[in-house]
């Protein structure tokens, strides 16, 4: 069994907020009419508020795959069943997609902080 606790993994929307952030400064420097501006603005402070609130609901949460190679979330002592949707495998990342009933999340695992053995282990199981 391997268990993904929160210091193990970087939830991917923390990158979405960035650039939302980072879009929303740039924005302002550009002449738009003050209307298409703002309606720009609160645009994507929604987006960057749904981002947020995705971040933090997971921010607590495990990742688990059991020796059926099935995967779960552990959230608040809860388990939910969820299916590996895609993964993208670079040298020593692994991006993770995964969507189950009530809960969609998207990680990166890093050989660095798991260690060489656990990597390898997700490698096998993924492949």
């Amino acid at each position: 069994m391997l268990e993904f606790i929160p210091s193990e993994r970087f939830d991917l929307n923390k990158i979405g907020l960035l650039i939302t952030f980072l879009l929303a400064l740039i924005l302002l420097l550009y002449p738009f009419k003050i209307i298409h501006l703002i309606m720009i603005e609160i645009l994507l402070a929604a987006y960057a508020y749904y981002l947020y609130k995705g971040i933090k609901q997971h921010k607590t949460t495990s990742i688990i795959i059991n020796k059926q190679d099935k995967w779960f979330i552990k959230k608040q002592g809860e388990m939910y069943p969820i299916n590996l949707k895609d993964h993208w495998i670079l040298k020593k990342h692994i991006f993770f997609w995964a969507k189950g009933a009530k809960i969609s999340v998207s990680f990166v695992v890093t050989r660095s902080i798991i260690g060489a053995h656990k990597f390898s282990q997700l490698r096998s199981i993924i492949k």
